[in-house]
């Protein structure tokens, strides 16, 4: 198996595509996630865009320290979208009835998959299921939630009372219990995969998945002592605003929540791993192998894989001297998408001026320089169905320079109004806009001497990064050319947060 990119491929989905049953043996197992996800308490799982969510779904399939677990891997939310919606829509008038409503759906088909993985195994079991399909699970989820469109939809549009009875019903009953009995023995983990894109007004789909985060918390506190493990992947785009309107008790709901937060050290052997993954595949290039690494060690890791490739310091675009791990860091918002795609348009670089495996400061320069465009369309398509013409909206950032006073966004703020849905703009909800995104953060330090400007961001965050008229604020280096940042400062900017880790990235740079 010949592995075509040098760091891999950008998302887990097109790596499933291309090595299919050899994708287990690409997937790097010493992130801190793997552990995470496999503790019985931990359900809720949180990430932006590219943070690894649908990677930590399939890494289910084939992990090993749960013997004997079969995994249900909800993978495809898109194909049971729609009909979702419309459930969640017609399930009743009154917002709490809907929402218990939804959650009682919910339940019918986790069990419903539950079942059918386990049909072979008890004959109660079986004759419980309401549909069977040689399908996904997630068409599966499709033609149930369509059967009970036809059944209990009424001539008002609502969905009938009868359905609690149905989804209670005493064969549904008494096999869950046969179920319990076998999932003791040998565990079933159910991944879901929510949709990663959808507009925060679509009040039904919120509903829906605010509806599926609570009951993946009942299954959780009732059924995962006995070997029913619901994993729920919700997308950190809109997981503030369903936990801020629309999961009903928030306390009791999201109870240890794990955000895909990544630390620049599982970064950076996440990468280096996959490269010397590519030396020993590749004939040609298998002398640069390393097999004395201790992937344990980022240190160590750093020092045989990264440095002898990358360098250890190079001359950034303001001709100071950088090291080169940080420097590529720092123009991504920490997801491991963002790194590889950049990691890999370097070594494109490197490749094509006879280079590689060796990248030079030009490569590295000129690589991230046009990748970094890329990355802040990207995230800005993210978050088009949070904020409307958020595109436009930003836009009002541009030729701003690279460090300001927060007042300074209120000031430019009123442009966007015309943009904003109607009712929705205000300097606040502007100030709003840009922390959430990730693109303006509250300077934390300022060290003339390093030339280093720390700062926090709200995506490294596990609540929300709120700007006042009073902070000192700087723009993400990612959006720096995307914006005609002015860089008004011969200052390196580190979107970092206040973390050992990073603090460790800081002392190196000082050293040197």
């Amino acid at each position: 198996m010949t592995i075509q990119q040098p760091f891999g491929e950008e998302c887990c989905e097109a790596e499933v595509k291309v090595f299919r049953e050899s994708y287990q043996n690409l997937y790097f197992l010493k992130t801190p996630f793997n552990e995470l996800a496999l503790q019985s308490r931990n359900y809720l799982f949180i990430g932006r865009r590219g943070s690894g969510k649908t990677s930590l779904a399939h890494y289910f399939t084939f992990q090993n320290s749960l013997p004997s677990a079969k995994c249900i891997d909800v993978d495809e939310p898109k194909v049971y979208e729609k009909v979702l919606t419309k459930i969640a829509e017609r399930a009743s008038t009154m917002p709490d009835l809907a929402m218990s409503r939804v959650v009682a759906i919910w339940d019918f088909l986790i069990w419903s998959l539950i079942f059918d993985e386990l049909c072979e195994e008890d004959p109660v079991i079986n004759s419980a299921r309401k549909l069977t399909t040689p399908d996904k699970a997630s068409s599966l989820i499709r033609d149930l939630l369509k059967q009970l469109l036809s059944k209990f939809l009424c001539d008002d549009g609502e969905l009938s009372d009868d359905l609690e009875e149905f989804l209670v019903s005493g064969p549904f009953s008494e096999a869950k219990n046969r179920a319990v009995k076998i999932t003791n023995r040998k565990p079933v983990i159910i991944a879901i995969d929510s949709l990663e894109k959808y507009s925060i007004e679509n009040q039904p789909m919120m509903c829906a998945i605010a509806a599926l985060v609570e009951s993946a918390s009942n299954f959780n506190r009732s059924y995962a002592h006995v070997g029913i493990h619901v994993k729920v992947f919700i997308s950190a785009e809109v997981f503030p605003h369903l936990e801020e309107s629309e999961i009903s008790n928030p306390s009791k709901y999201i109870r240890h929540p794990v955000y895909l937060h990544w630390r620049p050290k599982d970064l950076m052997r996440l990468v280096s791993w996959r490269l010397n993954e590519f030396f020993r595949r590749d004939p040609k290039f298998n002398s640069y192998c390393r097999d004395d690494v201790d992937w344990d060690s980022p240190g160590e890791v750093l020092e045989k894989v990264w440095n002898p490739h990358f360098g250890t310091h190079f001359f950034n675009g303001l001709d100071l001297c950088e090291a080169t791990f940080p420097y590529v860091l720092r123009h991504t918002q920490l997801r491991p998408r963002q790194f590889v795609i950049l990691c890999n348009h370097i070594a494109d670089k490197a490749i094509k001026s006879e280079e590689f495996p060796r990248f030079s400061n030009v490569a590295i320069l000129e690589s991230i320089r046009k990748q970094e465009i890329r990355l802040a369309g990207e995230l800005l398509n993210s978050y088009s169905k949070v904020f409307p013409n958020v595109a436009n909206i930003v836009s009002a950032l541009e030729r701003f320079p690279m460090v300001f006073d927060a007042k300074k966004l209120d000031r430019m703020s009123s442009s966007t109004a015309s943009q904003w849905p109607s009712g929705d703009y205000s300097p606040y909800q502007f100030r709003r806009l840009v922390a959430e995104l990730g693109i303006v953060g509250r300077i934390r330090s300022w060290d003339n001497e390093s030339k280093i400007i720390t700062a926090d961001f709200e995506y490294a965050l596990e609540d929300r990064l709120t700007l006042t008229s009073k902070d000192k604020c700087v723009i993400h280096p990612m959006f720096f050319e995307k914006l005609s940042i002015e860089k008004s400062h011969k200052m390196i900017i580190y979107p970092f947060p206040n973390h050992p880790d990073f603090k460790q990235i800081m002392e190196s740079m000082k050293n040197d």
